[in-house]
């Protein structure tokens, strides 16, 4: 171990070094603070562009945020349509089915019209949600940071493909079973009735029967989709009055 005095002369270089005067300490601090300042301008550097890139990505945030509100207060008001639709349809097939159980001839017009009805029905225009698949395509979705608001825009994009699903099977009941059984009941050029008793056959009060069913259904899957819709469309109102 090396005495007291002997460390003291090993420190004599160092002390030397950095005496007041030294041409070696003037020359060491210049060039620490060049570097210090090469350092100070990257970091500013950095800071700034990061600063400028966070501030373009908020305003596409909010603008993908606008597009996502306006779309989904859209597809609302298309749902509340469709419920409407549905409900005059079940009330209707109520109605349709009541004279059918206690049928006699001097309904038959009644009876056609309920028939004719069926065959125009008001469907879901089935949203693709462009703005939420443009975020996710193009990587954006990263800017949601709330995974509360993701988990919505998740699960109202699985109710709409439940909806498109449904409807296109109710869209064939309608085109091809009510089309056909129409066809088979009508002089469809004189608008005249072929089998005046086709209306008391268990084939036709099947289709009017199922035609309930398909409508109760699909008004229960509307109401399901709104509901979702609404409170997405709340969440991003409340998000977007956070990041004005």
């Amino acid at each position: 171990m090396l005495a007291f005095p002997e460390i003291l002369k090993t420190l004599t270089p160092v002390k030397r070094f950095f005496s007041k005067g030294s041409a070696s300490r003037k020359h060491f601090f210049e060039r620490l603070t060049d570097l210090v300042t090469i350092i100070l301008s990257i970091y500013l550097a950095l800071t700034i562009e990061g600063w400028a890139e966070k501030r373009i990505e908020h305003k596409r945030l909010i603008q993908y945020y606008h597009n996502l509100r306006d779309e989904i207060a859209k597809d609302s008001v298309s749902l509340t349509e469709v419920i409407a639709d549905a409900e005059n349809h079940i009330n209707s097939t109520k109605s349709h089915i009541g004279i059918l159980r206690a049928y006699n001839s001097t309904l038959q017009d009644s009876v056609a019209g309920f028939f004719r009805g069926m065959l125009s029905s008001e469907v879901f225009y089935s949203s693709e949600m462009i703005s939420y698949q443009a975020m996710v395509l193009s990587g954006d979705i990263r800017l949601i940071e709330d995974l509360k608001v993701k988990q919505k825009l998740i699960e109202l994009e699985e109710a709409y493909k439940g909806l498109k699903i449904y409807e296109e099977l109710y869209l064939t009941f309608i085109t091809e079973d009510l089309t056909r059984a129409y066809a088979e009941s009508f002089d469809l050029l004189d608008m005249k009735l072929i089998e005046e008793d086709n209306f008391t056959q268990t084939g036709y009060r099947n289709l009017v029967a199922e035609f309930l069913s398909l409508n109760l259904t699909r008004q229960q899957q509307y109401r399901a989709s709104l509901k979702v819709a609404r409170e997405t469309l709340a969440l991003f109102q409340q998000e977007s009055g956070k990041k004005k």
